[in-house]
């Protein structure tokens, strides 16, 4: 009688824990995805990029979890939550270099510098974009600030997402091969993912 009554206490309890377990893994899964950072290009501050890395951590931290490897909705809450960190877009910045490497051949075509035997003089000593000059260097200063912002998240994206693969290969495999491909899908428009983002994602 007593070895039972162990038994079904012994029973109780594990119940207890397991639910217990459950509910720390919601509450920090909960607590990394209302934690938010500004990423804003033109508000940089050490304590920005160190809110990005304690974001970074607790993401981490959470797709180690039990929860997030056997419990769908959990995995997509954290997707949808990777999903709202993406690069700023760069179009006009590539759009802005080509006018630099047409104005720079320009002012080559139409300007002779100071030469004397064996040196060649140049209004400018260097440039940070080739064939662009000085033309090239006050577009990067202009864009600067979105090119740093761009590498902290794209190093946040590649962290977070390389936790998250073992929790998204558990879902692969664990559901039946028909159903994996709008799964992929769901994570991909979930997530943001860039082709090779997703590639590296899925990838065995």
């Amino acid at each position: 009688m007593n070895s039972k009554l162990l038994f079904c206490w012994f029973a109780i309890w594990i119940s207890v824990v397991a639910i217990a377990d459950v509910e720390a893994d919601w509450q920090s899964l909960t607590n990394a995805i209302e934690t938010t950072v500004d990423l804003s290009p033109t508000n940089r501050t050490e304590a920005q990029r160190f809110a990005l890395f304690n974001k970074r951590c607790l993401m981490v931290e959470v797709s180690a979890s039990q929860l997030v490897a056997t419990n769908r909705e959990a995995l997509f809450a954290c997707l949808d939550d990777i999903g709202t960190y993406v690069l700023f877009p760069t179009n006009a910045y590539w759009n802005e270099l080509e006018d630099a490497k047409a104005a720079f051949l320009d002012f080559q075509a139409t300007n002779t510098y100071a030469r004397t035997p064996g040196i060649v003089r140049a209004p400018w000593s260097y440039s940070h974009i080739e064939g662009t000059g000085c033309f090239g260097d006050a577009v990067h200063k202009r864009w600067e600030p979105v090119l740093s912002r761009n590498k902290e998240i794209e190093r946040y994206r590649h962290k977070v997402l390389a936790a998250f693969k073992p929790a998204v290969q558990q879902h692969l495999s664990s559901m039946p091969q028909e159903m994996q491909a709008t799964f992929r899908t769901n994570i991909v428009t979930r997530a943001a993912l860039t082709a090779e983002e997703a590639g590296t994602l899925f990838a065995q």
